[in-house]
């Protein structure tokens, strides 16, 4: 009986060691998006005069509302990344967990298993 308290308390031990937070790798150093295209840029301006400068106003404007939409859809983007590996996380985190607790109640089904033909026996030896 001793020998299946050991295994208990290992079990149990094990099962709290799983569940401990561990950060993922990346596959390369940074992340990037799929789907929000190319990262807008913005051609040299000239604003070596005041008409130089109005001349290169709607190409800032433009530059600044793409910027803006690439942001939004990176953000969304990220988010949703966020989401889905917490998701995936939580998933094999609970699947580890479950067959530690089949483990434990296989070992703990045997141990009684066991101690009830420990008693028969001893109940026919008497």
């Amino acid at each position: 009986m001793m020998y299946r308290k050991r295994i208990l308390g290992l079990s149990a031990s094990v099962l709290l060691t799983t569940t401990a937070a561990h950060a993922g790798n990346l596959s390369s150093s940074s992340w990037t998006p799929a789907g929000c295209g190319t990262e807008p840029t913005l051609q040299k301006l000239n604003l070596s005069n005041i008409d130089a400068y109005n001349a290169s106003l709607p190409q800032v404007e433009k530059f600044q509302d793409s910027n803006r939409k690439y942001i939004d859809c990176l953000v969304t983007e990220a988010n949703a990344d966020v989401q889905r590996i917490s998701q995936a996380a939580k998933s094999a985190q609970q699947a580890v967990i479950d067959r530690q607790n089949k483990i434990v109640a296989d070992v703990q089904a045997a141990g009684k298993t066991l101690d009830e033909e420990e008693e028969k026996a001893a109940a026919a030896g008497r």
